[in-house]
């Protein structure tokens, strides 16, 4: 217990690559500002840890590990209890040339007012690849990202939700990047918002899967491209849906262009077991552009869906 009105890091430097690697901070009670598993101005942050445990520790920000111009890659933040004002990023890329790769997130109790993210590139072209999220319990006020890049890729990260309660889960999301092999897998807790495998405002959404029960959610979408701009030149292509329970009450994708001349084509939607989708247009793409070619509904149950549009294929088992 107690109290630190400055940070808490396990590592830290600014010199040029200084590597800051294996550095564990455990946080079981009292309040503090912001935990750095390990900060590198100029080097890499590499398999740092920060625990937080214990209902009466408080923080205002968590980075497993942290950096500016370097890779932070498999570090990790594991969550059990307490409360964080702000957001907990396994791992962060704060500058142009930065890297996130393979961090981690789990989180089990406590509150988060803002975002949990996996691993996060905040500036710059660098991509966000093979992280993720383990969320078994606990809040979060808005929002849960496996990997999140600002101008570069979201590749292959993910959010695997069991229990707790969240606005939007997000495998991978990028403002201008192609997001690619993303998932959200979610099994039970509360969602104000919904879901999408992979979003982005401006790029390709390529190849992202959600697998969805057990929740109850306004929209689940495979992967999303698009913002309003009419600029935006990015497809909705080759991603999956997969239903298996639970209850979607407005919309269902496989792929959606919101905005653009970009395609929605190729992207499969599951329907199986008990799912209600009785209020829900699905749908295998939505696009000005084309909205049909290719896309399937596999349906394998007799799960009422209100209605089903731009399906090339329609099996039933």
């Amino acid at each position: 217990s107690g109290s630190v009105t400055g940070n808490v890091l396990g590592g830290y430097s600014r010199s040029v690559n200084s590597h800051l690697i294996g550095n564990t901070v455990t946080i079981s009670g009292g309040t503090v500002r912001d935990i750095y598993g390990g900060q590198s101005g100029k080097g890499n942050a590499l398999n740092n840890r920060v625990t937080l445990d214990g209902a009466a520790s408080q923080a205002n920000v968590i980075y497993g590990g942290r950096v500016e111009q370097g890779t932070a890659r498999e570090n990790a933040v594991v969550m059990k209890n307490g409360s964080v004002t702000l957001g907990i990023f396994g791992g962060i890329a704060t500058a142009d040339g930065g890297q996130a790769q393979d961090n981690h997130v789990t989180m089990s109790g406590g509150s988060v007012g803002e975002h949990l993210i996996g691993g996060y590139v905040q500036n710059g072209n660098g991509a966000a690849t093979g992280n993720s999220v383990i969320f078994n319990g606990g809040s979060v006020t808005e929002n849960v990202y496996g990997g999140r890049s600002v101008n570069g890729p979201a590749q292959n990260n993910s959010v695997t939700m069991t229990n707790g309660s969240a606005n939007w889960l997000l495998g991978g999301y990028s403002d201008s990047g192609d997001v690619s092999g993303n998932s959200v897998n979610v099994s039970g807790g509360t969602l104000s918002g919904g879901v999408n495998g992979g979003e982005t405002t401006s790029g390709n959404a390529t190849g992202n899967s959600v697998d969805f029960s057990n929740v109850t959610a306004t929209y689940v979408q495979g992967g999303y491209s698009g913002s309003g701009s009419e600029s935006n030149s990015g497809s909705a292509t080759g991603n999956i849906v997969s239903i298996s329970g639970g209850t979607v009450q407005s919309n269902v994708n496989g792929g959606f262009v919101a905005s653009g001349s970009g395609k929605a084509t190729g992207n499969i939607v599951n329907i199986s077991g008990n799912a209600d989708l009785s209020t829900a247009t699905v749908a295998g793409g939505i696009s000005s552009s084309d909205a049909f070619t290719g896309n399937t509904l596999n349906k394998n149950s007799d799960a009422a869906v209100h209605i089903a549009r731009n399906f090339a294929s329609v099996n039933f088992g």
